[in-house]
């Protein structure tokens, strides 16, 4: 359904006690103002990312085109700083980075005049309930004076016809023709009193009419914005500091970018002023302002505070951790009144737990004057604000003091990205190294253990794998397992410790056939390694005998 469009009428009579409520009522409402401001903020939120996200591409790109343009000159034995350019594969890259990066920047004019049309129409919107506040109150006095005009140019005509009624009374001698002729002038007196109430209705003129005052004061209002200067409209506001600062830190990433410049310079080629350089502003600062020269320290907002000497500032660090909870920002805000930055819910916290309040501001003990002790009691318990010291300055600081800080949040994650992967890249270069090492090591090992014989070798320790066999060690190294299967199996006992004659010198025995060596059963030692160790060496003496 297609909306009904207004059509201003003129007024005829005041207005009434209803319309007077109506309006009333219409400055009360103010539901379609925040609906109304929630879309324009988040067209000011998709602004800021989208701006920065292209303004990130196009920085990749511009550094991409240069190191391929740096490659190109170097496998052709070009110099960087040599001019001219004969090759027309370059020269059309070139014409193609220049054409993506003129796009780039036409865009980002775009966006440019879009957030400032929608913080023009946030600015309406904050102006608009004032503006309607006086339309109403100024309806109010001129229906009012309207009113008092009828009043005193009605005509008594009541009294008139009561009087002539009495005197009627009094006479008694009123015939026929007295009658008629009486109708007949009341008749007059009713038509000539109904034309003079006509006359006498208070003519409105057309430019008292509510609607008119209301178009009359919203096109003062407007007139009154744009009066202002681009510095004035835009360098404070919370919505363009946050956009401006997304586009700048996009252009400049990394640490050692300069410093953003001072919000008074933003605007200063297009309002025609001239831009100083840092130095020259804190010199020429003074003469302005009357005050002594204060040289600026930066914050991780590129906030100023004030020194005694002058110091020119090359590059500023970003802090990555909130001072609160010691840990890298996630959702950071910062707070208007001395610029230092947060994690959200973290403030949020010391907020609700803290127990001073904020003093009362003129209106609101304007309002409190008007109660009575019961209701300004309940109403005090509403309005009060909680209020916290800054834990970086100790300045005093409540909810409402607190703004977004987008620029700081792509900072932070962009930082931390970029640690990580080179915490990665780091992680396999040692990796690699290592293995490299523990590889030369083992080799080096293993050719010393070839060259060291018994006690000299390298011991070997619990949970590690044996070092390889030496050649010259390899024979009495495999004799052992069959030493010990010989103390844990049967044992031979020899044919001289089973007969009484023992024969000298290579005597025979009774039998001419030698006895088989008789196996007697052993029970295994209990103490395998010192008893094990005694019966090998008799074994060997007795072999060598």
């Amino acid at each position: 359904m297609a909306p009904t469009q207004f059509e201003p009428q003129p007024l005829t009579a005041p207005l009434n006690d209803q319309a007077l409520r109506s309006l009333s009522e219409l400055q009360q409402h103010r539901d379609r103002e925040k609906k109304a401001r929630e879309p324009l903020k988040k067209a000011a939120e998709y602004l800021t990312d989208i701006t920065g996200e292209l303004n990130d591409r196009a920085y990749l790109r511009r550094v991409r085109h240069s190191k391929e343009k740096a490659r190109r000159r170097a496998a052709k034995g070009v110099e960087d700083g040599a001019e001219g350019n004969d090759d027309p594969a370059e020269a059309e890259a070139d014409a193609r980075h220049d054409e993506f990066q003129r796009k780039v920047e036409a865009l980002t004019k775009r966006m440019d005049l879009s957030i400032r049309g929608v913080i023009d129409d946030m600015a309406w919107l904050t102006e608009y309930p004032a503006t309607l506040k006086a339309v109403v109150e100024k309806a109010q006095e001129i229906t009012e004076q309207q009113r008092s005009d009828f009043h005193v140019q009605s005509p008594p005509r009541r009294t008139r016809q009561s009087r002539r009624v009495v005197d009627a009374d009094e006479t008694g001698n009123v015939d026929q023709d007295d009658e008629g002729e009486a109708h007949e002038a009341e008749g007059d007196t009713e038509a000539a009193s109904s034309s003079h109430q006509t006359r006498m209705l208070p003519t409105i003129h057309p430019a008292d009419s509510p609607h008119v005052h209301l178009s009359t004061a919203l096109t003062q209002q407007v007139r009154t914005w744009t009066s202002k200067t681009l510095t004035e409209r835009y360098a404070h506001n919370n919505d363009y500091k946050g956009w401006y600062r997304v586009l700048y830190d996009a252009k400049n990433p990394g640490e050692s970018a300069p410093p953003m410049p001072d919000e008074s310079l933003w605007f200063a080629a297009e309002e025609g002023r001239m831009s100083f350089s840092s130095s020259q502003r804190r010199r020429h600062r003074p003469l302005r302002e009357g005050s002594q020269a204060e040289a600026t320290s930066v914050t991780e907002n590129g906030s100023r505070s004030g020194s005694d000497d002058e110091v020119e500032i090359a590059a500023e660090k970003t802090r990555l951790k909130c001072p609160i909870t010691l840990l890298p920002y996630e959702d950071p805000v910062t707070s208007k009144n001395c610029n230092h930055s947060y994690e959200r819910n973290a403030i949020l916290s010391m907020l609700s737990a803290s127990s001073s309040h904020a003093l009362w501001t003129p209106t609101q003990l304007q309002e409190l004057s008007q109660l009575s002790d019961r209701q300004r009691n309940r109403r005090e318990r509403e309005m009060r604000v909680k209020q916290v010291k800054c834990p970086e300055c100790n300045v005093l600081l409540v909810e409402e003091d607190l703004v977004e800080n987008p620029a700081l949040k792509r900072r932070v994650a962009r930082l931390l990205a970029q640690e990580r992967r080179d915490n990665i890249a780091t992680s396999d270069v040692d990796g690699d190294s290592s293995g490299d090492d523990d590889d030369n090591e083992n080799r080096h090992r293993h050719h010393n253990d070839m060259d060291l014989i018994g006690t000299q070798r390298r011991p070997v320790g619990l949970g590690s794998s044996s070092p390889v066999p030496s050649r010259s060690t390899t024979a009495r190294r495999t004799a052992e397992p069959i030493k010990g299967e010989r103390l844990s199996s049967m044992s031979v006992v020899p044919q001289t410790q089973l007969g009484e004659d023992d024969g000298s010198g290579g005597g025979t025995h009774k039998n001419s056939q030698s006895p088989e060596p008789a196996l007697v059963p052993t029970r295994p030692a209990r103490r395998g390694r010192g008893r094990g160790r005694n019966r090998r060496i008799m074994d060997v003496d007795d072999d060598n005998e």
